[in-house]
Order: C-alpha cells, then sequence, then structure tokens
C-alpha cells in the first residue's frame, strides 16, 4: 500500500468509528475532542511523509485515542462510558497531544537530515556489525540474568544497569537483519531464519527475565524497518495483527503473573517456572484464564487502585495499558479539588537519578514515580508500592496544574528527542534512527522525569560511545576486506 492509500484507509476508518459511536450515544463534545486529537496526530504524519516523526506523531494517538475509538466500538460501548470526568479527559488529551505534535515539529524543524552516527552496509560474514551487535545482545543478556535482583525490594547494582543498557543493542541487530532479508528478498519480504531465531531468541528473554518491554521494542523495530524497505505484504500485516492478539490475550497475563512469582527466587528455577507456566497456558485455557482471575485478585488483595475503562473486571487487562485517555480521567480525579504537588515529585525523580556521592542523604526508593503521586491524591494507601503506570504530561498536572500538563512535554519530551534525533537524524531514516525510535517509542508516551533524567544523563551518552565504537569497527573491517579482497 502506498502513503496516500494508507491515508485514505485511516480516514475512512476513522469516519466510519465516529458514525458508529453517535449510534452509540456518545456525547458529540467528548467525539469532537476526540477526532480533533486524532487529526492533530495524523495530519501531520501525513505530511511528514510518515517518517519517524510522523510514525512517533501516529503512536501518540494511537495510544491515547484511536485505540481507544477502536475498542469501545468493538465492545459497544460509548467513549464517554466508565469515565468520571469524560470531557475533561478528552480535552487535557487533546492539550497533551497538541503540545507533543509541537514539540515533534520543532524538533523536526532543527532536524536537517545529517547524523553523528552511520553504520552502512559494512563488512559481510561473521564479522559484520549486524552480528557483533546481535553477539553483544546474547552476552547481555547472559549477564542480565546472571546480575538481576531476585527482589523488587533490592537495588540493581552497576552492572545490572550496564548490561540492561547494552542488551538493548540487540534490537540493532535485528533491525539490520530485517534490512538485509529485504535486500535478499526484494519486494518480496524480509524474513529470514536468522531473523526468526533471533525473534525466537527474545521471546524467551522476555519470558525468562519477565520483560514484555524488550519484546515489543524487537517487534517495532523490525516491523519499521520492513516499512521503511517497503517489503512489509499483506500476509505480514495478518500475522501482525494476531501477534497483538496474542500478546493481550496470553503473554500479558503471563508475565503480570510471574512479575509476582519471581520474588526471591533464582534465575534458573524462574526461567524452568516461566517457560512451564507458558506452555502450559497455550494448552489451556482455563489456566490462562486462573491467571487473569490471580492478577486481579492481587491488585484487590494489596488495594492497588487503577482504571478499567472497558468494565472487563480486569484492570490488568492490557486494554487499560493502551487507552492513555482513561489514565488522564484517573490522574484527573485524583487530583480534582486538592492543590498541586509542585517541587516534590521533581525532586523525587532527581533524587534517584543522582549518584549518591552527590546527594548525600540519598534514600532507597522501591516505588515508582506513580505511587509517590497517588499517595498524595489518596488514590493508593501510603507506603504501597504498585510502580503505578504514569506519564509525563500527567506528572506535569500532578505537580503544577495546567501549566505543568502542557510545559513538561517540552521541558523533557524536547531534549530527549533533540538528543535521539542529532545522534542519528529521524528524517533521513536508518538502521540507527530505526533503533532508537524502537526502544524509546515506550519512553515518549509512559514515562515520567525519572526515566527520561536518566536517559538524558546515562544511558544516551552510553549508546553514542557505543555506536561510535561500531562506526570505526564497521569502517576498519571495510578497510580490512578491501585489502584482502
Amino acid at each position: 500500500m502506498t502513503r496516500s492509500q494508507i491515508s485514505a484507509a485511516c480516514l475512512t476508518l476513522v469516519s466510519l468509528l465516529a458514525l458508529a459511536q453517535l449510534a452509540l450515544g456518545c456525547s458529540v463534545a467528548v467525539l469532537t475532542l476526540c477526532l480533533v486529537s486524532v487529526a492533530v496526530c495524523l495530519v501531520p504524519a501525513a505530511i511528514y511523509k510518515f517518517d519517524l516523526y510522523g510514525v512517533l506523531n501516529v503512536l501518540l494517538g494511537v495510544r491515547y485515542v484511536v485505540f481507544p475509538l477502536l475498542a469501545k466500538t468493538f465492545y459497544l460501548q460509548a467513549l464517554d462510558e466508565n469515565l468520571v470526568y469524560p470531557f475533561e479527559a478528552y480535552f487535557l488529551t487533546l492539550c497533551i497531544l497538541s503540545a507533543e505534535t509541537v514539540v515533534i515539529f520543532v524538533v523536526r524543524f532543527f532536524d536537517r537530515g545529517k547524523s553523528l552516527v552511520s553504520l552502512g552496509k559494512g563488512s559481510s560474514g561473521i564479522l559484520s556489525v549486524k552480528n557483533l551487535t546481535l553477539g553483544l545482545g546474547v552476552v547481555a543478556y547472559i549477564g542480565l540474568a546472571a546480575v538481576k535482583p531476585t527482589s523488587a525490594q533490592t537495588a540493581g547494582t552497576g552492572f545490572f544497569v550496564l548490561f540492561s543498557a547494552l542488551a538493548k543493542i540487540f534490537v540493532l541487530g535485528l533491525v539490520m537483519q530485517t534490512r538485509d532479508g529485504a535486500k535478499h528478498f526484494g519486494t518480496n519480504g524480509f524474513i529470514t531464519v536468522g531473523l526468526v531465531a533471533a525473534i525466537g531468541f527474545e521471546f524467551i528473554v522476555s519470558l525468562v527475565l519477565n520483560y514484555r518491554e524488550g519484546l515489543l521494542s524487537a517487534l517495532i523495530g523490525v516491523v519499521l524497518a520492513a516499512y521503511y524497505c517497503r517489503a512489509i505484504r499483506p500476509r505480514h500485516v495478518i500475522v501482525s495483527v494476531l501477534f497483538v492478539s496474542l500478546f493481550g490475550l496470553l503473554i500479558s497475563p503471563i508475565t503480570l503473573y510471574l512479575r509476582v512469582k519471581k520474588e526471591n527466587v533464582p534465575i534458573a528455577e524462574f526461567a524452568e517456572l516461566a517457560l512451564a507456566t507458558t506452555a502450559r497456558a497455550i494448552v489451556d485455557p482455563e489456566f490462562l484464564q486462573s491467571l487473569s482471575s490471580y492478577n486481579d485478585s492481587r491488585l484487590k488483595r494489596d488495594n492497588i487502585t487503577g482504571y478499567d475503562y472497558y468494565r472487563l473486571q480486569s484492570r490488568s487487562n492490557v486494554l487499560n495499558r493502551l487507552s492513555y485517555v482513561a489514565l488522564v480521567d484517573w490522574a484527573y480525579a485524583g487530583m480534582a479539588g486538592r492543590s498541586p504537588l509542585g517541587i516534590r515529585v521533581f525532586e523525587e525523580s532527581l533524587q534517584r537519578v543522582t549518584p549518591s556521592f552527590i546527594w548525600q542523604d540519598k534514600k532507597a526508593m522501591n516505588y515508582g514515580i506513580g505511587d509517590f503521586i497517588a499517595w498524595n491524591t489518596g488514590q493508593l494507601p501510603m507506603g504501597n508500592a504498585a510502580f503505578l503506570n504514569y506519564s509525563l504530561a500527567m506528572e506535569g498536572f500532578a505537580s503544577y496544574g495546567f501549566a505543568g500538563l502542557v510545559a513538561y512535554p517540552f521541558l523533557f519530551m524536547f531534549p530527549l528527542l533533540f538528543a535521539l534525533s542529532r545522534i542519528s537524524s529521524f528524517r533521513n531514516i536508518s538502521v540507527v534512527s530505526v533503533f532508537f525510535f524502537a526502544i524509546y517509542q515506550h519512553s515518549f508516551v509512559e514515562s515520567t522525569t525519572e526515566v527520561i533524567l536518566a536517559e538524558l544523563t546515562r544511558t544516551i551518552p552510553f549508546f553514542f560511545l557505543i555506536l561510535l565504537v561500531l562506526q570505526n569497527f564497521r569502517s576498519t573491517s571495510s578497510i580490512a576486506v578491501s585489502r584482502h579482497g
């Protein structure tokens, strides 16, 4: 499909969904805000010709409003059902998406298509950059398994932080593998034996290390690389839809269940448990349902509140995680009638990322920023560590009200996107820029200031140095091949 055909198909689908929502009794005001929010994200993407800035715009729109529009219509529910403040939630969502769209536009304006790092075709054979990145990723995952804390109450060591960052390089190898597959098959596909093996390894790692984000980042990198190589065919779309369904029905309940069971369990024993649980869940639907029931009962037992936008009696359902407008409603409801929390929230984030030799009285923080905010809004019992999901804009809202909601994307999202696009342009698509997008798409939607500060001060400089080494390795290998060829 061409980009114009994709745009026409999206417009037709959104129009049909809007008519269906009117038939379901959705408020005209709420539906209008939803459609304007969709336009704010999708129209710039079409103008940008779906470069990575445009894809980021689409991603934000999908997570906040497009997916809820699809899912609520599928369940025959109006958009304003099951929200405490539906109009306010969709209005604030429109403001968030508008602010983030402006941020993307400004960063794109300064992106002239030049990159500080470039990994071209490089050498072939065993010593290719592709194989090196895949090998580094495997070694890092092994090291991560060896040093990963067995309890959420235990802080990770320096080696844990190092291996966690280095393991993401595996996604770069997957992107390169996809590109090479597309070159091999032309426009007829991109899937090779090596790519299937690498994704299979990532899938096993995601279970053993209870790391859903890594699997999603890997698959997003593969899909984007195939899209920009014009290698995606209808059969790939069908497989993608099946995987999304599989993720929601199978992988998400399993990983949530195992997240609790991994406490104080050695990694070898937990790996055996994870694989056995997955194998049984695949063949036993009743067992799979029992896992979801267990997840929900645990949330109730621990007094962990949240939102259930679809009234499926399951707060662990992945649909809620993909419908960020419901998070906006939940966060707004928590702050209703309360004064903004002010600088206290940012101080929590700053203390987390500041080295202990600088912050002398630094304390252990075995909870998330979302927990800290929820404690102060009464939405979570004080001291209960649930690592509640939150977002950058709503952290700003909790801290400084509407001004913070608008300002935080400029203060934190802007430098993150700017730094990544300087290392590798998001306009001129390359394997490095696709890699960056794949591993950071989660941060643009879900991360709070704590994560973004850590990425800006630690992880991105680390990646920059690693990529420079790989670039130098590519150049050295190319010279060696030309001399001995």
